[in-house]
C-alpha cells in the first residue's frame, strides 16, 4: 500500500511541476533517454 501511495505522490509532483512552470511533457527528457545519431 505504501508503494502505491509513493508512486501516486511522485506522479502528482511531476504534474504539479509541469503545470506550475507551464512546460510540456518531453518523453525523452523524462525517461532520461538520449537521441542516437
Amino acid at each position: 500500500m505504501k508503494a502505491i501511495i509513493a508512486c501516486a505522490h511522485k506522479i502528482l509532483r511531476i504534474i504539479y511541476k509541469l503545470l506550475s512552470t507551464k512546460q510540456t511533457y518531453q518523453k525523452e527528457k523524462a525517461l532520461g533517454l538520449r537521441k542516437q545519431f
